[in-house]
């Protein structure tokens, strides 16, 4: 990918397993994978993103501290911070963003306006994963590549009235 803070060009993706074995301390035996992609195209000054994350406890039985979370800008923004949490966890979207440059044509500091829509869902129990069960959300967003990474002023909303503000300054960890 071009840029870590906004990507506008190229693919990022991740798989991560992770196992949890009694034998070695833990409470339980626990296989957990999970995956994050997102691509990203642009022509000039408009971007388009289709990003993707799925997690998945694959014995069903993952403790509190290993529960999937959605919610929070760009993963059903109309929540708040991972306020959706279960075993299992899915979550599609596409996004616009239009650059808008600032400054003096020698020093540029680069503003985003754009737009998301997301469709997923968690769940604790695997038979129940379904497109039927899919919340659908959306936001639109200001960014400003800033020094100190990106700073995201936004509003998110999802089905059934729910909204949600958010001032982002730095990237997530």
């Amino acid at each position: 990918r071009d840029n870590v803070r906004f990507i506008r060009q190229g693919i990022a993706s991740t798989v991560v397993w992770e196992g949890f074995r009694e034998g070695l301390g833990d409470t339980g035996d626990n296989d957990r994978l999970s995956l994050d992609w997102v691509n990203a195209s642009s022509r000039g000054d408009h971007t388009f993103l289709t990003f993707l994350n799925a997690g998945t406890n694959l014995n069903g039985d993952g403790e509190v501290e290993d529960l999937f979370g959605l919610g929070g800008l760009f993963r059903l923004s109309g929540y708040q911070l991972d306020e959706l949490r279960g075993q299992h966890s899915a979550l599609a979207g596409l996004a616009y963003f239009r650059r808008i440059g600032l400054g003096s044509s020698t020093f540029q500091t680069p503003l985003y306006l754009g737009a998301s829509f997301e469709a997923g869902n968690v769940w604790d129990d695997s038979d129940d994963i379904g497109f039927d069960s899919l919340r659908l959300a959306g936001s639109l967003f200001v960014g400003l590549d800033t020094f100190i990474g990106p700073l995201y002023l936004a509003h998110g909303l999802a089905e059934n009235g729910r909204s949600a503000t958010y001032f982002r300054l730095g990237q997530p960890f």
